[in-house]
């Protein structure tokens, strides 16, 4: 019953009034730092996503320059044994 009286009477509307603007106004508050937050974490992942690709990139480079010299590695070598030969 005291609750009952609280919207009866007409002082504590305002009050009831502020006291939910307050909450609402926290919710708000904890919601957005919330999104922050989140934000923040998608940035940071985004930026190791980027770094990640771009040591990939290089391995992929290191590893194309290596299968070409390996091609050519088998005739180098022919030759030096031929040049150790004569």
């Amino acid at each position: 019953m005291h609750g009952l009286r609280l919207y009866q009477n007409p002082g504590s509307s305002v009050l009831f009034a502020s006291m939910l603007c307050a909450l609402l106004s926290t919710s708000v508050s904890l919601l957005s730092q919330k999104q922050r937050d989140l934000e923040n974490r998608l940035d940071k992942s985004v930026l190791k996503c980027r770094e990640a690709e771009h040591i990939q990139k290089t391995y992929q480079q290191i590893k194309m320059k290596l299968e070409d010299e390996q091609k050519s590695f088998e005739n180098t070598l022919d030759g030096m044994e031929l040049d150790i030969v004569k």
